[in-house]
């Protein structure tokens, strides 16, 4: 599958990681949804072959000790022993990985320290670790910045991040996967974990590419609800979550509920980062572009 948009970025990162241990996927404003996970998703794709050692995506959301020490048991097929802690758990996990390179990703990082280095602080060479973050991590971590891409390339970006099989039509089969998913999450998580929001989004990204935009509202909403409740009003989900609610809102015509999350986006930024920083400039030129629209 065709990765439009960040071919360059793609090259850079595998060169990256071949010459460093631990790469840092970031924002160059620290602003969401500019496809930090997307690159990195796209990447372990890509070098399946690369790492014969496996592949192992870790979220930061949860616990990636645990994680980690939960893949190694279902498939890596490890017998850890019950007596350890669980850093000592994750410490033999490391020792008996099978055999080659192997590539761990770990997403959505908001405090290294605390989620990555406790458990990943020093392992063997041969384990690759990509983290996705907006903190501005220091060496020996190498950053790859990303910058906002333009509207052009962030809706190819888009189609291609959907898959080949959407992109292709093949949209219901992709719809009843999702549904799966939120339910599956539902199940095993509760209805009220990060990972639900993320499959609400999902599920709302998906019908707004097909245009079912009445259909993707209710599911943006869920997803901006649960953002809100778990993370806290003014989380960078939580303000991406305003923004996609806001673009389905504007291509239904509904301008001023739109506006309205705009707004609120706005008033976010401007406190937490300042009038002039970029990200702050980007949603009030999306406020701005809407009020012209109305002109």
């Amino acid at each position: 599958m065709e990765f439009v948009g960040r071919e360059t970025e793609l090259q850079k990162l595998h060169r990256l990681l071949r010459e460093n241990q631990q790469v840092a996927i970031a924002a160059i404003a620290g602003m969401a949804g500019v496809g930090k996970t997307e690159l990195a998703l796209q990447y372990a794709n890509s070098h399946r072959v690369t790492y014969q050692g496996g592949i192992c995506w870790l979220s930061a959301l949860q616990d990636v000790g645990v994680q980690l020490v939960q893949f190694a048991m279902n498939k890596l097929q490890l017998n850890i022993p019950e007596d350890l802690d669980l850093a000592a758990r994750v410490k033999f996990c490391l020792t008996k990985w099978h055999q080659g390179e192997v590539l761990l990703v770990i997403d959505n990082v908001t405090n290294y320290r605390e989620e990555v280095r406790c458990y990943l602080e020093s392992v063997p060479a041969r384990f690759k670790q990509l983290i996705t973050t907006r903190e501005k991590l220091q060496p020996p971590i190498v950053r790859l910045d990303l910058d906002v891409l333009t509207p052009r390339a962030a809706m190819q970006l888009l189609k291609s991040i959907v898959g080949r099989e959407r992109f292709q039509s093949r949209y219901s089969e992709a719809e009843s996967l999702y549904q799966q998913a939120l339910a599956l999450r539902c199940k095993l998580l509760g209805e009220e974990h990060p990972d639900v929001a993320q499959s609400l989004h999902n599920l709302a990204g998906l019908y707004n590419l097909q245009s079912r935009y009445s259909e993707a509202e209710p599911f943006a909403i869920q997803a901006l609800a649960l953002y809100r409740k778990l993370l806290g009003y003014e989380h960078p989900f939580v303000v991406q979550s305003l923004n996609n609610l806001a673009l389905i809102y504007t291509f239904q015509s509904k301008y001023s509920e739109a506006e309205l999350l705009y707004i609120q986006a706005l008033d976010i930024f401007e406190r937490r980062l300042g009038a002039n920083h970029p990200n702050t400039a980007a949603v009030r030129q999306s406020l701005e572009d809407l009020r012209d629209g109305l002109n």
